[in-house]
């Protein structure tokens, strides 16, 4: 099954490098390393994620601490939608269609 960030969620992950790196920039890259592996996971587990059916139809998410992964699975791919803190308040967040 084929994994595709959609650009909100690219812009996420740039956002949050950015944001460590400036700090340390091998955190950074542990941040994000810890994102890819969550996501790679989806392959052979797509529905393993937390279901949020009451926020949006369809929409998942699983952890990849301290950030949120929230995704959608459809017949040929994982649509990554956001990956977001998991300290903000997400069900409020805009973006996650």
């Amino acid at each position: 099954m084929r994994i595709v960030r959609r650009p909100a969620a690219q812009d996420d992950i740039d956002a949050l490098w950015s944001y460590t790196a400036r700090h340390d920039i091998a955190a950074a890259d542990r941040v994000v390393d810890r994102i890819v592996h969550a996501t790679e996971r989806l392959r052979l587990f797509p529905r393993s994620g937390r279901d949020h059916d009451d926020w949006q139809p369809g929409l998942r998410s699983v952890p990849a601490s301290p950030y949120i992964v929230f995704y959608r699975v459809s017949a040929d791919r994982i649509e990554i939608v956001r990956v977001l803190h998991g300290a903000r308040d997400v069900p409020i967040m805009t973006g996650l269609d």
